[in-house]
């Protein structure tokens, strides 16, 4: 199995005399390895997971390993289709998903919905900047850090606008979509941005605030 994944979430304490009234409280995860284990595999490790009582698991997105050695590289959306059948109560997210270079936005967007109607409420998914490894496939630029965090907001705004429902026209700087409709309601696919510090930080915090304090977003 693979190697487990932490997160810190802030909390209100009822203890007057600690400052700021916060402390810190830490939940234990489990980490899917998609570069190290195979679809069936990795189905099979969640299920686990969820019985040795991990209340979450993250699932890497890539289309490479990071190493030839690791062997592997299933495709992320079918995986979780199996694991939303195979398990019951765990909370599943990506760990995480470039929606920007590799896959449009748009498609990522009925992804996540349809894996959040699977799921009934358990899914999550992060979002990151991407790498060189996986994202250079199609043969496009790779464009320097800002312009790729300027395309993660961009991204978000336009999935949101998605999940909304309708018919959507969209024209923006990096992405542009025409009569795009999404039927699956996306309520419960909360956002949890990767690449979490400095500019990077700033620029998300902005798009997506309401969510930022959940899934070890701190």
């Amino acid at each position: 199995m693979s190697a487990a994944w932490r997160r810190g979430v802030m909390r209100p304490t009822l203890r007057s005399d600690i400052k700021k009234g916060l402390v810190m409280s830490i939940e234990i995860g489990y980490a899917l390895s998609s570069e190290e284990h195979s679809a069936r595999h990795l189905v099979r490790y969640a299920k686990r997971a969820e019985e040795t009582g991990f209340s979450f698991a993250l699932i890497s997105d890539h289309y490479h390993p990071w190493l030839e050695v690791q062997g592997q590289s299933p495709f992320v959306w079918s995986v979780l289709g199996g694991i939303a059948q195979a398990t019951e109560r765990i909370s599943l997210g990506t760990g995480v998903t470039c929606p920007i270079l590799r896959i449009h936005p748009a498609i990522i967007a009925q992804a996540a919905a349809t894996a959040a109607s699977m799921m009934e409420g358990r899914f999550f998914l992060g979002v990151g900047t991407g790498e060189n490894l996986n994202e250079h496939v199609l043969a496009r630029h790779w464009p320097p850090v800002h312009i790729r965090q300027e395309m993660l907001a961009e991204a978000v705004k336009l999935m949101r606008m998605l999940w909304r429902g309708g018919m959507n026209n969209y024209e923006g700087k990096y992405f542009s979509v025409e009569q795009a409709q999404s039927l699956h309601s996306a309520k419960a696919a909360a956002i949890d941005h990767g690449r979490r510090r400095g500019l990077a930080l700033r620029r998300i915090c902005r798009v997506d605030r309401r969510r930022f304090d959940q899934h070890g977003t701190q």
